[in-house]
């Protein structure tokens, strides 16, 4: 005889939590929305309203503005060589153009970029430079070439107010340019600039005068050109 199995006991399902009664909710108030101002730039519509183009002539950075003094220097005579290069560096200094002095032999710096006062002084220049010159020349037969280059710092300030309009800081433009012109009065580029910078402030008057003090001082020049073209849109 075969054994019969017991029967299976169904499983209760287990009985659920009731869920717990959820605490009301604060109501949360609306953040109110702050609309700020947009910060306005410079476009190039702005430029286009002063008469020039952002790429144009008048906002490309020029080269440094160099003058190249070639001197004859004989190894046997340098003091006297050197005092004629003085000579020639307190002309300068007098006229106020220039701010630094680059000396060079055989295409080389001999010491780094100087101020021009500092060089000109008394003994400053035979103090920084017969020594060197010593060195270099000592063996050379017959005569080398010392090249003084006059290096101007306003086109530096020139190229600062350039970047400054382009960002819409006319004030600050204006104050590089205007430094730039107490470096070297006769900075074309500079009344070019300070032109430009008061015609974007609705200054035509301001303008043209600066315009025309460019044209005059760079007449066939490429600051002078293109003071002419302003010109041409303030009649």
């Amino acid at each position: 005889m075969s054994k019969r199995s017991p029967p299976k006991r169904s499983r209760k399902p287990a009985a659920r939590a009731a869920p717990r009664p959820s605490s009301p909710s604060r109501p949360v108030a609306p953040r109110a929305l702050v609309r700020r101002a947009p910060v306005r730039k410079a476009q190039t519509g702005d430029a286009g309203q002063a008469g020039f183009e952002v790429n144009g002539p008048s906002l490309r950075v020029p080269e440094p503005e160099v003058r190249s003094l070639p001197f004859e220097i004989d190894p046997r005579r340098l003091e006297q060589g050197l005092a004629k290069v003085k000579g020639e560096l307190a002309h300068w200094v007098n006229k106020g153009r220039y701010t630094k002095v680059r000396i060079k032999l055989f295409d080389k710096p001999l010491l780094p970029d100087l101020p021009i006062g500092v060089v000109a002084a008394a003994e400053g220049l035979s103090f920084m430079l017969l020594g060197p010159l010593q060195a270099v020349l000592g063996n050379l037969v017959g005569t080398a070439v010392l090249n003084v280059e006059l290096i101007s710092d306003a086109l530096h300030h020139v190229n600062r107010g350039r970047e400054l309009i382009l960002t819409g800081e006319l004030q600050a433009a204006l104050a590089q340019f205007r430094t730039a012109l107490a470096i070297d009065r006769g900075c074309a580029a500079a009344h070019l600039h300070i032109g430009i910078a008061l015609k974007l402030q609705g200054d035509r008057q301001g303008a043209r005068i600066s315009f025309e003090k460019a044209a005059e001082l760079d007449p066939k020049g490429p600051s002078g050109l293109e003071a002419e073209k302003l010109l041409a849109t303030l009649r």
